[in-house]
């Protein structure tokens, strides 16, 4: 069977797959949580009393057509305000609809700029999750992607990062050390310079910076107090402690020092938000959606990436799947790799003999 047409009946496959895993998802999900769930607390804080926006009872209680059953709060930082108080204005189901419409089309847009095929890179079913919970994972994704596909264009790209930080700024916590790594420092500057800009604007608002790191930690506890959330983490460290971080911190350095020093736009998506997940203290599973784009840009065959996309299957088993998609990343750059240490092998034989 020629190549081409092993890869059609490849990309037939995984389609089928892809949608029967989803008819599974939706009939799971929408049994146990309304739609649109994640975006009740963001769409409310934007409404709520800007003094009491890390009140966790507070925001649960106007969310009452939900009948919460556990608390639902605000824990985004005040910056975050910026993109929820346009949303906020609008019926609930309007803003749901034009915000996951939006941001799923900027998804799309930025995953076929890095080289994925933007129709797989909406099926699986971590992508879907986001969707229908109203996540915010799409938006952070396609900043994160458009930026690193603007190689020629650093300021800009420092926007986008900073943009990308100003909602969620666990997700870009390697990013200083990328750029320096690259040596991008239009990009760094210009990156500090819009979270900066970000965070003084969302002063007008009247949230408190202070209030949201005191709140922290209590979201922390309210996280760990919560087995089902343990269950469907992506995070290392959420299902094993900080002992996780005697690998997890070495694979995420070494993969944004790889990456950013000769990979490609799609390695340093992995490397980057890949790296970020490994070592948050709390990550959903659905976020391993950041992810799927670059693993389908690094290759274009499927097959080679299949132990990824049946990872995905077993979901909600996050951390093998974000385990699979760093191993692909470091087979991709194995060439780089085996120079690096070729280059170390000589340098210490050169020490030895000195």
């Amino acid at each position: 069977m020629s190549a081409p047409r092993t890869e059609r009946l490849a990309f037939i496959a995984f389609i089928v797959a892809f949608l029967a895993c989803d008819v599974i998802l939706l009939r799971v999900v929408l049994t146990t949580q309304p739609a649109a769930v994640d975006l009740m607390p963001l769409w409310v804080g934007a409404r709520a009393d800007p003094q009491r926006l890390y009140d966790f009872a507070y925001i649960t209680d106007m969310q009452t057509w939900i009948h919460p059953r556990s608390l639902r709060p605000f824990v985004y930082p005040p910056s975050a305000l910026l993109l929820f108080k346009p949303l906020s204005l609008l019926p609930f189901w309007w803003a749901y609809g034009v915000f996951m419409t939006v941001s799923a089309a900027f998804f799309a847009w930025a995953s076929k700029k890095l080289g994925a095929d933007w129709r797989l890179a909406l099926l699986p079913m971590p992508v879907v999750l986001v969707a229908l919970a109203g996540q915010v994972t799409f938006l952070i994704g396609a900043l994160v992607m458009a930026a690193l596909s603007l190689r020629a264009r650093p300021i800009l790209a420092g926007v986008l990062f900073g943009l990308a930080g100003a909602l969620k700024p666990q997700m870009l916590v390697l990013l200083p050390l990328a750029l320096m790594i690259e040596g991008n420092w239009r990009a760094f500057w210009s990156t500090g310079a819009t979270a900066i800009a970000c965070a003084l604007v969302s002063l007008a608002f009247g949230a408190s910076w202070s209030e949201w790191l005191q709140a922290l930690p209590r979201f922390a506890d309210l996280f760990e107090s919560n087995w089902t959330l343990v269950a469907t983490s992506l995070s290392p460290f959420a299902r094993w402690g900080a002992a996780s971080y005697l690998v997890s911190v070495p694979a995420a350095l070494a993969g944004v020092w790889f990456a950013f020093r000769s990979g490609s736009a799609a390695q340093k998506v992995i490397a980057l938000l890949g790296g970020a997940l490994l070592l948050s203290p709390y990550a959903m599973n659905y976020e391993i959606a950041l992810l799927v784009p670059g693993v389908l840009a690094l290759r274009r065959s499927l097959l080679w990436s299949a132990p990824f996309w049946l990872a995905l299957a077993l979901f909600p088993a996050g951390p093998l799947s974000l385990a699979t998609a760093m191993g692909l990343l470091f087979m991709s750059m194995a060439p780089q790799v085996a120079a690096a240490l070729k280059g170390l092998r000589l340098a210490v034989g050169r020490t030895q003999q000195a």
